[in-house]
């Protein structure tokens, strides 16, 4: 016990070191792999093969900390350390656009595909976010994902046009929960349904997919929220199974942080836990939600109920998604038996889905990139940049994995094209 006394005693407590106010002072990440080793096997890589794999997943951080309030983050704890020793952080800094285009770019030369902001909400004001999309869009010109403040979509809802000009992959917004009392009451956050929805639909009809994040697997004064969600996502947009990922939901178990308001509240959060297999059940349900109408999802909650195995859900939701997907490709290409069109793609989609479609008339194979072949199946192969502005409206049957993507650019071409215009093949069987 002594010798305890005497180590405490010897403890020095530094300060913490003042936050960096200029973010655009620090140096730009290493990007380049020539520099990057490689061990498997006992055997030394020069050049780690996964950084090409991941290509498509690099990552940038245009600010730190966050503007949000939840009741369950520890955010506000760590300005509250600092304002214990005399010191004022801000709730948000950021690094300026010309330094994060120029990030971004370095990101591009070395073989980024796409581009993901791993801000909680990528917030600037409103002049600096139309320079930012400008920007992005003429030098840039990747994919990105970003997190939107549904606030500054309120008050600036021009916003969400340029942010899909300039190549936004998704539009991500985090509910939590569907009912808003519930919500600022228990999670400090002001939701806005009406306006989440709004911003929704527009996505939807510009073929950017929408992802609704949840958090559930608990229960807060007796209350269970779980309908509220359920009515929630009935409101989403229809699901389309043309493109079976196009309407998504994140559903996440609550999670308290140690110094978080939430915790203050609730000192044993583990009391709010529900059982691991019912979190899983209610998630699934919200995930079943989105594919059926008011009688299919009533009837199935009744003949499901809870289950001991609810992971074996996941499989039938699966099961489900393909089946929609497969009856709705036989009923397109029944439609459109006899009838001119454009098909898109001529790989693997386009080689297992193409005899589906034998009676349809099909003009020319549309691509977005050079391929080898000129001639497929006595088809021409056209670059669809250049035949779809100047062709007439006809159905364009996509052949793709990648089917919503393409969709998004033929959207861009031709803003006359709607939904019914635009086939999807997304699975080989």
């Amino acid at each position: 016990e002594r010798e305890r006394e005497r180590e405490r005693e010897r403890e020095v407590h530094n300060r913490l070191r003042e936050p960096i106010k200029n973010l655009d002072l620090l140096p730009l990440p290493l990007r380049q792999t020539s520099n990057i080793y490689h061990i498997e096997g006992n055997i030394l890589y020069r050049d780690d093969y996964r950084h090409q794999a991941n290509a498509w997943h690099n990552m940038i951080l245009a600010g730190r900390g966050c503007m949000g309030t939840c009741a369950y983050c520890a955010a506000p704890l760590w300005r509250n350390i600092y304002r214990k020793q005399g010191s004022i952080v801000a709730k948000h800094r950021r690094r300026s656009n010309d330094n994060i285009i120029a990030e971004a770019l370095q990101m591009k030369k070395h073989g980024a595909q796409s581009i993901l902001f791993m801000d909680d909400y990528f917030i600037r004001p409103y002049e600096e976010m139309l320079d930012f999309f400008q920007t992005w869009t003429e030098q840039v010109a990747l994919p990105m994902f970003i997190h939107l403040s549904v606030d500054q979509l309120r008050k600036h809802p021009d916003l969400l046009k340029r942010a899909f000009d300039a190549g936004l992959t998704q539009l991500d917004l985090a509910l939590q929960s569907g009912d808003e009392e519930f919500c600022l009451r228990i999670f400090n956050r002001h939701n806005d349904n009406k306006a989440v929805l709004k911003f929704f639909y527009e996505a939807y009809e510009n073929f950017i997919p929408i992802f609704s994040e949840f958090i559930d697997g608990y229960l807060i004064d007796e209350y269970d929220d779980l309908q509220s969600k359920i009515n929630f996502i009935r409101q989403l947009p229809p699901f389309d199974p043309a493109f079976r990922y196009a309407n998504a939901i994140s559903v996440m178990q609550l999670r308290v942080h140690p110094g978080s308001p939430l915790f203050e509240k609730y000192p044993n959060p583990d009391s709010l836990m529900l059982p691991s297999e019912e979190f899983i059940y209610r998630a699934m349900l919200m995930h079943f939600r989105l594919l059926m109408s008011d009688e299919e999802f009533e009837r199935f909650r009744i003949k499901t109920g809870p289950r001991k195995n609810p992971e074996k859900l996941l499989s039938l939701f699966h099961m489900l998604l393909a089946g929609r997907h497969n009856a709705y490709i036989a009923a397109k290409a029944a439609a459109l038996e006899g009838k001119d069109v454009f098909f898109f793609g001529c790989g693997e989609v386009y080689r297992a889905r193409k005899q589906q479609f034998a009676g349809a008339k099909p003009r020319a194979i549309l691509v977005d990139r050079q391929v080898p072949e000129l001639i497929v199946d006595g088809l021409e192969v056209m670059q669809l940049q250049e035949i779809l502005p100047k062709s007439e409206r006809i159905p364009i049957v996509i052949f793709s994995a990648y089917a919503l993507s393409i969709a998004q650019k033929i959207k861009k071409l031709r803003p006359d094209y709607s939904r019914a215009d635009i086939i999807a093949c997304e699975t080989v069987a």
